[in-house]
């Protein structure tokens, strides 16, 4: 019988070879497809199809100005924007094409006026339109120390008040019993069912409205953080 040294010695140029096979198979199509591109016969000519997502709107004294993220397959380039229905002139930064995923910001000078709804249309250079609507124009609040400490205050109040309240209540919870204890138990995870459900409820609508490359993965972007 062979002894169990030798076996080893043996198997483990034959493992590292079944392990480079199919790498290099997997390698050898991966550059197939990208030198010999066989997908080119299914382009008909037609223009890529375009996306873009409005991911942040700042209202301020200069004007309008948005962060867009394109989410076409190909570069994509704002050609005219409108607001309520109005060429307006912008300026792109950076600028320049778009690429797929990327992120530009649109800077407007349009008077928009406090309280009212405003409609903003970006024109790209296949005629392709999309439109983001202001629903009440008010000005976007800017960073400043009070606003941090309120809402540092809100933070403490919301997170480590509620486990104060939890631990003052610990002495009681230990003479509850097996009966009370499983009642608190069943309680909460109620409540947590709940909370999983309401969520789910306002947050899945919302993020179906959404445009360009969330369509993609918003749905995803929802269920994910609430269930973990």
């Amino acid at each position: 019988m062979e002894d169990q040294p030798a076996l080893l010695e043996r198997r483990g140029p034959q493992k590292l070879i079944w392990l480079l096979m199919p790498l290099s198979l997997l390698i050898a199509a991966i550059g197939w497809i990208v030198f010999a591109d066989p997908f080119q016969s299914f382009r008909n000519g037609a223009p890529p199809v375009e996306g873009v997502t409005f991911e942040r709107t700042i209202l301020n004294d200069q004007g309008l100005r948005m962060l867009v993220r394109a989410g076409g397959s190909d570069p994509m380039r704002v050609a005219q924007v409108q607001v309520d229905a109005a060429y307006w002139s912008f300026t792109q930064t950076p600028p320049g094409d778009i690429s797929r995923g990327a992120t530009v910001w649109l800077d407007v000078p349009y008077p928009w006026v406090l309280g009212e709804a405003h409609a903003v249309t970006l024109v790209t250079t296949t005629g392709a339109t999309f439109t983001h609507e202001i629903e009440v124009a008010v000005p976007t609040p800017k960073v400043t120390a009070g606003q941090l400490r309120f809402q540092a205050l809100i933070g403490i109040f919301v997170g480590v008040v509620p486990i104060v309240f939890g631990l003052m209540f610990y002495p009681v919870l230990r003479g509850v019993g097996q009966g009370g204890m499983n009642f608190l138990m069943a309680l909460t995870i109620g409540l947590l069912s709940f909370l999983l459900v309401d969520s789910a409820d306002v947050a899945l609508p919302f993020n179906l409205r959404r445009e360009g490359v969330d369509r993609t993965w918003g749905s995803s972007s929802v269920i994910w953080p609430v269930l973990r």
